[in-house]
């Protein structure tokens, strides 16, 4: 399975994984298509399932992640960023932190 994250703060091991709504999933926002519905629901959730094993393995392995929606206020997303990295650089291990979907 591929995994990629966004951003990485490689020093504080803070990773930000920013999400479409459509492509995955959002509660509040994530739509289903009509058209090919099946090929959809399979291609979106493979790629929550792979959201999910990203998030589980860099947390296993010492990592901060940051979920940001891309319907999210910047500066609220920003603000959560960096909260986890001066956390981090004071020694303090955030958890895994994800906006309440409104």
């Amino acid at each position: 399975m591929r995994q990629r994250i966004d951003i990485a703060f490689m020093t504080e091991k803070v990773a930000v994984d920013i999400r479409g709504c459509f492509w995955h999933r959002c509660a509040t926002h994530g739509t289903k298509p009509k058209a090919n519905a099946d090929r959809w629901a399979d291609k979106l959730d493979r790629n929550v399932a792979r959201d999910q094993h990203t998030v589980q393995r860099l947390t296993e392995l010492g990592w901060d992640v940051i979920v940001v929606w891309e319907h999210e206020d910047p500066k609220e997303a920003s603000e959560r960023i960096r909260n986890a990295i001066l956390a981090r650089r004071a020694g303090l291990k955030a958890t895994t932190t994800e906006r309440a979907v409104p």
